[in-house]
């Protein structure tokens, strides 16, 4: 639109507003969901017997670099 001569000065507020709105839903519903895990989980070892559960698991856990190679099957 700004290629055609128009003012994108509010389109631009806007979408920043609907943006860190967005952020903010999704941090909340983020906590929420973290939140409901940690006090469901029964504080014991997550137990995988085979490759495919194994990368299923590290894929979403939050390691350091380096420590996922030490923990491979």
């Amino acid at each position: 639109m700004q290629g055609y001569g128009y003012n994108v000065t509010e389109l631009n507020g806007v979408l920043i507003a609907l943006f860190e709105r967005y952020s903010e839903l999704l941090l909340r519903k983020f906590s929420a969901d973290f939140d409901q895990i940690v006090s469901e989980d029964d504080d014991q070892p997550m137990m995988v017997s085979d490759q495919e559960e194994f990368d299923q698991v590290s894929g979403v856990c939050w390691l350091p670099t380096g420590e996922l190679e030490q923990l491979a099957m």
